[in-house]
């Protein structure tokens, strides 16, 4: 049984700037994501993701 639900990322309103999305953990690796949100899948990949969400 998984808890990810890709309906909460999509409803979630569109801002500006432009919020960064990111999952992470084993419930979302095979939930099919709204466009605006990503999935990291390690430690080293999630770092890198918020480093660049706060750097852009």
């Amino acid at each position: 049984m998984t808890t990810a639900d890709p309906a909460v990322l999509a409803s979630l309103p569109v801002t500006r700037p432009r919020t960064e999305i990111i999952t992470a953990g084993p419930g979302w690796q095979s939930v099919a994501l709204p466009r605006k949100a990503r999935h990291v899948r390690g430690l080293d990949s999630a770092v890198s993701a918020l480093m660049h969400a706060v750097s852009s």
